[in-house]
């Protein structure tokens, strides 16, 4: 065909293709409509008539009510009002109440109340005058009429109810006795569950066809154009699936952390969010935006609705993500680096860095079931395509890269950075647009890349129509969290916080990339062109990441995990900033320093962040809550150090004579081989040590959840994930502990009592508030910190029934436990009777001894009184230890435990039951102390602690008995308590450190020793959050009688520690609402 007759074929087709796609959003299409009646149609209970129905939106499209008269004068002949019809239960909270309706009817007469204000009310004479009651309320009217007695009364229609559900105070059969005079209607507003219809589908699939029609014609116009380029030497396939050393460590590195590694905090919110689609009919957002939909950025997620219909463990849905990696650094090393010049393609040292910097964006950014691995791959192919084209001066890879451009932004808005490099790379593709002109004309060459545009728009509206579209993206910005451009400061800002968003996995990457990018920066300004480095090219990759620096500033949500977008370009510009160094700081002294000071530098503000990372996955990962420590001293001011010692050669390197003579090889070689090493051994050294981290996390919780093990049992079949780890306890006052000899709880209190009273325990318990900080992902308002509160009903104190021991305190259960409480501001002590534990291997009794101890606050002037818990386990008789056994304290180090010597009163020995029925005397160290142990004991006493706080929660570890010999649990002592196990004297560098910890025993100890954080402590009346772990033993620091034990164990030692450390040190390990499983391996069986 002649190239007149392919330029009306590309010109026709493209021109259909747009108008199919302007056409394709303003079609209709299908809703799906749904209501429901109440009561007909519903199965109502005999007790209880009301149903159940919350709407995502909250509201109803159309909600209409009608109600007899008679039925609200015969309710009104009671005494107390009665709830006729309601869209809230009155169960619910009053915020949620506050925004219903609500029809109800006393002796006065029967209102309705809209949003906690009444619409309109009718006394009993009225109501006997009037037929019925009708409400109605939609989109455009609202209002209630008393028909026959009263005009109608409107509302705006604004302020339509909440409904989550049709709630009533009646009874089945008085519900049943008033039909047909008491129904109620529902229409679901359903506007975003629509199809397609058939003529929208035949749009789509002819706009879909010219489009391909268009883009053939134009490759044949390129193939038979008189303005080809030069040809392109191109290499055989096969050579590229060669793989290479950078090849086989970026692919283990991947497939390592794939297993092994994190994803990121919104991994379950998309998971849900897509295998909801399938029920109900679209991918909705309801978690957040009222169930508007996902569109125009939702194609990636809608794919993988469909890839959780096969399996939705984790190591299943993050595979694309995988995928996504592997195809990267294909084209990383394949096509873009080799692009960049000859001095980055020939220098392994080079490719090596881009390969590491790579890697460690991915690690931080980009290993979840967001779209930043898609976005990242859509960027470089696109980055692909468009250097092709100006190579080949051929217009079908610019249409290409129009299209992925265009499908990466349809991921979501950070996908603007394909759009960056196709803006960057414009200007010399419209120079071949320039050059066919003349040949063919201007609608020959456009109408195809209109036709690549019509494809995107293809996807984007496939099934949602321009309206729902623009309603989707009015809600989120009504919703939030929302910032405007000239707030996009607050990005960074968040990168600096202690936050996961701002953990240094994440700062070190992007400040790797800022370093980078201002060498490449400085260094091609100051020398014009290098010899080996492709200048067209190198310009284009810093134009694309400073282009979208700037189009990220239009993105609403300014979430750090965004920067993962960076990946591609970012492993590039570290490959030419050291290709780069390697040549120019050879020479130059002044620059290479220069280079290792800012990076020195910014490592120095990368560690200082916390090692933090979201959710579960920061289970067991060492400085989860801090900033990484060496040898004690913090790993920032280390690389302080060392940028101040790089600055000084800096400076000297500065103002020294200058040498007229050229350097000798070997000092080349050497300034060659240090321009090499910094950006490779910092990207390295942090893959390495998450690697490391994450490790033995899997190691140390072997027994337990991590996201290793859960993979590895997904790939057996077994997808349940954390499912099975975690352990709901419905309601904790079940399975207290029953004293021994007795069968009434109150005796259980029966021992020597100073300063604890029945009514000892204060007035308001409620919980501190969670606090989260600004910049936390998922907030309404990102650049504020945010507190919330909440406790469970019945724990928050006042005053209630009387229990079995006369305590007047409102806590659960006040049938079956006994309450007490220390006195504030005294010394108190309480002592109990025998208790016996649940579920035990061997017969053991304990002596609960209380032993409250007084912490002095930080201003060293107020006192608030804690306790310790000190149990001990008896035996029929009396055992040597086999071995000596080793735990671990917070960080995870190992503590030696010292070997006994025999005896009943040495320590190492098992106290026999004899000496645990003597009661426990404070000021000896209890039985089982020898002389050493008292004396140590007595060197931690008097070491002064700071609490932080006004609060104190206790830590308990288990120990069993059938294994001899004592652990050695270390602790920490205040400044008048006592520590009832010293710490061994033979470590004395973790003795002060730990001394210096709040909290003890923070990670795993050994196979037969279980950590259980509990509730303790009252201190100043309030009590510290429930640690999220609902098996307490002392709840608030007083009901000794609940559960103390509610796993296998067998020796208990607590002791007073911060309640903030405690909290995250719990959270750390539990989550906020669940505690995992710790199984335990026991002589005589597994328990859990």
């Amino acid at each position: 065909m002649s190239a007149r007759g392919l330029a009306v074929i590309a010109s026709v087709a493209g021109l259909i293709a747009l108008a199919a796609a302007i056409a394709t959003p303003f079609l209709p299409v299908d809703e799906q409509s749904s209501s429901f009646d109440w009561p007909r149609g519903q199965d109502l209970s005999a007790d209880n008539a009301s149903v159940t129905s919350p709407l995502v939106t909250q509201t109803a499209r159309g909600l209409e009510v009608t109600i007899s008269c008679r039925l609200l004068h015969d309710a009104g002949a009671r005494n107390a009002n009665t709830v006729i019809v309601a869209t809230a239960p009155v169960t619910a909270p009053r915020d949620i109440r506050n925004t219903a309706l609500a029809i109800t009817s006393g002796p006065g007469g029967a209102s309705v109340s809209v949003r906690n204000s009444v619409l309109t009310t009718a006394d009993r004479a009225a109501l006997e005058k009037c037929s019925e009651l009708k409400f109605w309320a939609t989109d455009a009217d609202l209002g209630a009429e008393f028909v026959g007695a009263l005009p109608p009364a409107r509302g705006d229609p604004v302020d339509r109810p909440t409904v989550a559900g049709v709630f009533t105070d009646l009874t089945r059969d008085q519900v049943e006795r008033a039909q047909p005079g008491l129904t109620a209607h529902v229409d679901v507003d359903n506007a975003f569950d629509v199809s397609r219809t058939w003529i929208k589908t035949a749009v789509i699939v002819i706009g879909v066809i010219a489009a391909i029609i268009a883009l053939v014609a134009l490759a044949r116009l390129d193939a038979v154009s008189r303005f080809r380029g030069p040809a392109v030497r191109r290499r055989r396939f096969p050579g590229l699936l060669v793989p290479r050393l950078t090849d086989l460590a970026v692919t283990a590195a991947l497939v390592v952390w794939h297993f092994l590694g994190a994803g990121t905090s919104d991994d379950g919110y998309v998971m849900v969010m897509g295998r909801n689609a399938t029920d109900a009919g679209y991918l909705s957002d309801y978690y957040r935006y009222f169930g508007v939909p996902e569109a125009p950025f939702d194609w990636y997620y809608s794919f993988l609705s469909h890839w959780a219909t096969i399996s939705s463990a984790g190591v299943w849905m993050r595979l694309p993500a995988l995928i996504a990696g592997l195809v990267s650094w294909f084209i990383l090393s394949r096509v873009i680096l080799p692009r960049l010049g000859s001095a980055v393609r020939s220098s392994q040292w080079a490719m090596f860095s881009g390969a590491a910097v790579f890697v460690a964006f991915w690690v931080a950014f980009c290993s979840g079931l967001r779209t930043e691995p898609i976005i990242v791959v859509g960027s470089l192919i696109t980055w692909w395509l468009v250097e092709t084209a100006i190579a080949t001066r051929r217009l079908l890879p610019a249409a290409l890269a129009t299209f992925t451009a265009l499908i990466t932004l349809a991921a979501a808005p950070q996908g603007v950075i394909a759009v960056a490099v196709l803006i960057v790379g414009s200007r010399p593709m419209l120079r071949i647009v320039r050059t066919l002109r003349s040949q063919y004309g201007l609608l020959p060459l456009f109408a195809p890349l209109a036709a690549s545009v019509s494809l995107v728009a293809f996807i984007v509206f496939r099934t949602q129509t321009f309206g729902g579209v623009v309603e989707a993206v009015r809600v989120r910005y009504i919703v939030g969290p929302t910032l405007s451009w000239y707030q996009e400061l607050m990005r960074y800002y968040f990168l600096t916080l202690g936050t996961p968003d701002g953990a240094l996995a994440r700062r070190i990457p992007v400040l790797i990339l800022i370093v980078s990018l201002g060498l490449i920066v400085a260094v091609m300004l100051r020398r014009g062109r290098l010899s080996g480095f492709a200048r067209g090219p190198i310009w284009r990759l810093v134009g694309s990441v400073l282009v979208t620096i700037g189009l990220l500033s239009f993105v609403p949500m300014k979430w750090t995990v965004q920067f993962g977008v960076f990946a591609g370009v970012a492993a590039a510009c570290a490959a030419v900033a050291t290709a780069v160094v390697i040549r120019v700081g050879a020479r130059s002294p002044r620059v290479l320093w220069s280079y290792v000071t800012v990076l020195l530098g910014a490592c120095a503000i990368a560690t200082a962040g916390d090692n933090a990372w979201g959710w579960a996955y920061d289970y067991g990962i060492p400085w989860f809550d801090k900033a990484p420590v060496l040898a004690g001293h913090p790993v920032s001011t280390l690389f302080l150090v060392l940028t101040g010692i790089s600055f000084l050669i800096l400076v000297w390197v500065s103002i020294r004579p200058h040498d007229a003579r050229p350097p000798a090889p070997a000092a080349l070689r050497r300034r060659r081989i240090l321009a090499a090493l910094p950006v490779l051994v910092i990207a390295a050294a942090l893959v390495l040590a998450e690697f490391a981290l994450f490790g033995k996390a899997a190691i140390n919780r072997s027994d337990t959840y991590t996201a290793l093990s859960a993979n590895a049992r997904a790939l057996t079949g077994n997808t349940c994930g954390m499912a099975d780890r975690v352990l709901v306890e419905p309601n904790p006052n079940t399975g207290t502990l029953s004293p021994i000899g007795t069968d009434d709880a109150s005796k259980a209190l029966a021992g020597e009592s100073t300063g604890f009273t029945p009514d000892g325990v204060a007035g308001d318990l409620s919980p501190e508030p969670i606090r989260l900080g600004a910049g936390t992902i998922r907030t309404a308002t990102p650049g504020r910190s945010y507190s919330g509160e909440g406790a469970p009903e019945g724990t928050t104190g006042g005053t209630g029934p009387k229990t079995i021991n006369g305590s007047t305190v409102a806590l659960p259960d006040a049938v079956r436990l006994p309450v007490s409480g220390p006195s504030r501001n005294v010394r108190c002590l309480r002592g109990t009777g025998q208790l016996r534990l649940r579920q035990r291997h061997r017969e053991a009794h304990h002596r609960l001894v209380p032993t409250p101890r007084p912490h002095r606050l930080a201003d060293h002037r107020d006192q608030c009184g804690g306790f310790d818990l000190l149990d001990r386990p008896g035996r029929r008789s009396d055992r040597r230890p086999r071995s000596a056994r080793r735990v671990r304290d917070r960080r995870g180090r190992r503590v030696p435990a010292r070997r006994g010597s025999g005896g009943p009163d040495r320590p190492g020995t098992r106290p026999s039951e004899s000496a645990l029925a003597q009661p426990s005397d404070p000021d000896d160290g209890g039985p089982g102390e020898g002389h050493g142990d008292a004396h140590r004991r007595r060197r931690l006493e008097s070491q002064p602690r700071r609490v932080a706080g006004r609060h104190a929660a206790t830590r308990t570890a288990l120990e069993d008995p059938a294994v001899g010999g004592r652990q050695r649990v270390a602790g920490t002592a205040g400044p008048l308590g006592r520590e009832p196990v010293p710490l061994p004297a033979a470590d004395h560098r973790a003795r002060r450190r730990l001394q210096r910890s709040a909290v003890a025993d923070h990670a795993r100890p050994c196979d037969d020793v279980l950590e259980v954080e509990e509730l303790a402590g009252h201190v100043g009346g309030r009590h510290p959050r429930g640690l999220g772990v609902p098996d307490r033993a002392v709840d608030g620091g007083h009901v000794l009688g609940e559960r103390l034990v509610s796993r296998l164990g067998q020796s208990v030692e607590t002791r007073a520690v911060g309640a903030r450390r405690a909290r995250r040190a719990s959270e750390h390990r539990n989550g906020p609402t669940a505690r995992l499983a710790q199984p335990q391996h026991h002589r005589g069986g597994r328990h859990r």
